[in-house]
């Protein structure tokens, strides 16, 4: 495997919806529409990489974060994307004191199941043909304690609004109404969300 640069991990907007759209249809044949995608962009948290091939989106309610998609570019795995944009998801979820992160992935992507179990995600449920005839989802959780240092901040350059690299994410929470390391709070729009396309 070569290695990449470290990734530069971004707070994604509409201005990205091309290049988020381009990623979808290479991963999922019938995935999320461009309306789905605006509207994740606008109301929960979306991040891209900043060269354009990888995104994740996340949502957080009453401290339970749900990942709710995350794709790689298939000439760019196998450099450690995925795991460096789920390990900004889990980050951005602690910021923001949530306990514990859910998602489901196909029984057959076993690449991105042993990303999530290495991450310490455990399985919880299995739904049987939720994708389809024979396409189960498995449900995991991974529990974040108060005291979790999630995972290190190496991963990602993470930036803030202004586009400096931010400090430590862990000493700098202040409220859940306030961007924190460029992470915009749950159910706060951020203004570089609200671009026109």
């Amino acid at each position: 495997m070569d290695t990449v640069a470290t990734p530069v991990i971004r707070l994604a907007g509409v201005r990205d919806l091309d290049r988020i759209m381009a990623l979808e249809t290479e991963a999922f044949p019938r995935g999320w529409s461009a309306t789905s995608w605006t509207q994740e962009i606008r109301d929960h948290y979306v991040a891209i990489v900043d060269e354009g091939v990888g995104v994740i989106a996340m949502s957080e309610v009453a401290g339970t974060a749900e990942l709710l998609r995350v794709i790689v570019s298939s000439g760019a795995r196998g450099h450690g994307l995925g795991r460096a944009l789920v390990s900004h998801g889990l980050e951005w979820a602690s910021c923001f004191k949530a306990t514990e992160v859910f998602l489901e992935v196909s029984h057959t992507n076993q690449i991105a199941i042993r990303l999530y179990e290495s991450l310490g995600f455990t399985l919880l449920d299995r739904r049987v043909s939720y994708y389809g005839p024979g396409d189960d989802a498995l449900v995991y959780r991974r529990v974040i304690p108060s005291a979790d240092p999630v995972i290190p901040s190496t991963d990602p350059v993470i930036l803030t609004q202004s586009g400096s690299p931010a400090p430590d994410v862990q000493t700098n929470f202040t409220t859940a109404t306030q961007t924190v390391e460029g992470f915009p709070a749950p159910g706060v729009h951020n203004p570089i969300t609200k671009e026109r396309s």
